[in-house]
């Protein structure tokens, strides 16, 4: 799977293609892609954590309203979801960081280790961001039409 994501990332990265430029000059362009994909996946966390504790609340009230009780998830399990979803993320980078380490340990040492390391830190990183986009936790998608027609409780 890492070498299929290795394979993507090659094929996606504005880094590859430029004959001209030396190897400082890709290595260089590589760890700016690799700062701005650390940045657009603490920016994609931020926006499922924001939807995941906007969809607790939204998703108990239609459930009151509906079932009349708290049946399916509950605000407590969309809190249990946002820390699950923190957790996860810190995992993540730890993960990632120790397996690109590892496969650095490939180019032996040479001035390739360096490119090694990136380039799955790049892979890996693309591929949280589209599993983090993929999760459907947007407030939008739950039907609130019971909630909307119902009258406030006192």
């Amino acid at each position: 799977m890492v070498t299929l994501l290795l394979a993507t990332a090659v094929a996606a990265d504005p880094c590859v293609g430029h004959p001209e430029w030396s190897h400082a000059d890709r290595r260089a362009c590589a760890s700016r892609e690799a700062a701005a994909l650390d940045s657009e996946l603490a920016e994609q966390v931020a926006v499922v954590a924001r939807n995941t504790k906007a969809s607790g609340g939204l998703a108990a009230r239609a459930n009151r309203c509906n079932f009349g009780s708290d049946q399916g998830v509950t605000l407590g399990q969309y809190a249990r979801l946002r820390h699950d979803l923190v957790e996860g993320q810190r995992s993540f980078i730890r993960y990632r960081d120790a397996h690109c380490r590892f496969e650095g340990i490939t180019a032996f040492g040479g001035t390739a280790q360096g490119d090694v390391v990136t380039q799955c830190r790049i892979a890996l990183t693309r591929e949280r961001i589209r599993r983090l986009r993929a999760l459907d936790v947007d407030p939008r998608h739950i039907d609130t039409s019971c909630v909307s027609k119902s009258k406030p409780s006192h």
